[in-house]
């Protein structure tokens, strides 16, 4: 779903790195030490913080969010705010689709904004 919404490249090898660099499992074979995952979004990186709370039950460890950004490129990383808070700034059609596959662990804090 993430190379799918355009998040990052479509490529097979993206992918691989990707899972790498948010898990820290699974190394693609090639892999150059200090290698950044490209994260297309050229915004603040919500949806990011969003899978990185939900998915690897980081929860509000700020030492993840300090891994996040230097593992990846792309996002501004300037949102404000703490960032566990700020993936809940996610766009909300994001949040419904992980809902929709994780149900029991991606939940959806409907917007309040008009």
């Amino acid at each position: 779903m993430i190379a799918t919404e355009g998040l990052i490249d479509f490529s097979e090898r993206s992918k691989q790195l990707f899972a790498y660099v948010l898990t820290g499992r699974d190394r693609p074979k090639d892999y150059q030490e200090g290698e950044k995952c490209e994260w297309l979004d050229p915004l603040q990186g919500y949806e990011l913080f969003y899978i990185l709370m939900t998915l690897t039950g980081s929860g509000g460890s700020e030492k993840k969010y300090t891994k996040m950004k230097r593992l990846f490129t792309g996002p501004l990383w300037n949102g404000s705010g703490k960032e566990k808070d700020q993936a809940n700034s996610a766009p909300i059609k994001f949040r419904r689709k992980m809902n929709a596959i994780y149900p029991d662990i991606c939940p959806v804090k409907e917007d309040k904004r008009p």
